[in-house]
């Protein structure tokens, strides 16, 4: 379930679209007024339409009991709608949380946790059956990640008014993992479907005007630009040098030992490519963090003038998604500014992590 999911770093992305073929089959028997009786829907087939039919209504109309989970704040119940005896499903109503408004949605595991390799036909079969039931119906897929990282992300959705049907396969025990620093050894990979009020994501993309390099001489080069030379310094040794305690069991990750300023903590990811990354800040909302977030935007410019920095804006303030990002690169380094809202994501963990999810963020990348 999503509940289970916490903040992932990054992974490499790589787009796949798929789309859905109708396969019709004809007799070489004569025309007759009759009409072949449509297939009969498969359990899966009859179950999604069963819960795009409730749609319109919130999925009102499939809420049973209370989950233990949602007794608390009685905002989460069983789903009345299942594919199987075996599948449960869970619908989480529209409610406050933490001063926010979290929407409705409806969401069931197809079968148990597996290995990637498991998972793939309980994906590939129920992706065959949803195009098969809504042929009108356009479908977006991307396949993202690397197997061999655990950082797979199969996502096939439908954008239809008023909601979003999706399905998922992901490691969900990857990511606990990365969070616990703590190996199970246990296959984690989820398949997930879904469906939720849209989204309303939002994508902007702008190139950044540069500073001429006169201009920016004649200023003094703020703090961030010697943090980040001192980071590309130690490159020679792959930040050997600035290696503090090992930050997770699970990947070749470090405590940095050099910072910005005294309140942001850094991280070394020791793989290939070999990043820098720093926390500088965190706040409660995306609004707390932008003079800062503007501040050090500003700093990169004047620092690289040589830089072509493009910034994008994407996710949605509706869904506590939004992430800003500022990024370019020159002949020596890869540089990214993020501010991003994890609230959505870290909503339903312990009271600490979700005081400000808001994370400002500075990723610095040695180019060879």
């Amino acid at each position: 379930m999503r509940k289970n999911m916490a903040g992932i770093a990054a992974v490499l992305l790589g787009v796949l679209a798929g789309a859905g073929t109708l396969l019709c089959a004809s007799t070489g028997a004569p025309q007759t007024a009759a009409k072949t009786a449509p297939a009969a829907d498969t359990p899966f087939a009859a179950f999604v339409k069963k819960v795009v039919a409730g749609a319109p209504g919130n999925l009102a109309s499939l809420k049973g009991a209370e989950t233990e989970d949602g007794k608390k704040h009685h905002d989460e119940y069983q789903g009345t709608v299942t594919p199987d005896a075996d599948t449960p499903c869970r619908l989480s109503t529209q409610h406050m949380r933490d001063g926010r408004e979290v929407p409705w949605l409806y969401d069931c595991n197809l079968g148990p946790r597996r290995s990637f390799e498991e998972a793939k036909p309980v994906y590939e079969k129920a992706a065959a059956e949803l195009r098969a039931s809504f042929p009108q119906w356009k479908f977006e897929e991307s396949r993202l990640g690397d197997e061999a990282k655990r950082t797979e992300l199969w996502d096939l959705h439908a954008e239809r008014p008023g909601f979003t049907l999706r399905l998922e396969m992901r490691d969900h025990g990857a990511m606990e993992e990365w969070t616990s620093g703590q190996a199970s050894g246990k296959p984690g990979v989820v398949v997930e479907f879904s469906v939720s009020p849209n989204k309303g994501e939002h994508k902007k993309t702008v190139t950044l005007p540069r500073k001429t390099a006169a201009l920016a001489q004649a200023e003094a080069k703020p703090a961030i630009y010697t943090f980040i030379e001192k980071v590309l310094a130690a490159k020679a040794d792959g930040y050997a040098t600035l290696r503090g305690p090992s930050d997770n069991e699970t990947m070749e990750m470090f405590k940095g030992k050099l910072a910005p300023d005294n309140r942001s903590t850094c991280s070394i990811l020791a793989m290939m490519p070999k990043v820098y990354s720093c926390e500088l800040g965190k706040a409660k909302s995306i609004a707390e963090i932008k003079t800062e977030y503007e501040q050090v935007k500003a700093w990169l410019q004047a620092s690289y003038p040589d830089i072509e920095f493009k910034e994008e804006m994407t996710g949605s303030a509706d869904w506590d998604s939004e992430r800003w990002a500022v990024s370019g690169h020159n002949d020596r380094v890869s540089l990214v500014l993020r501010a991003t809202d994890n609230f959505s994501t870290v909503r339903y963990m312990p009271e600490e992590q979700k005081k400000t999810p808001v994370e400002l963020g500075l990723s610095i990348r040695a180019i060879p």
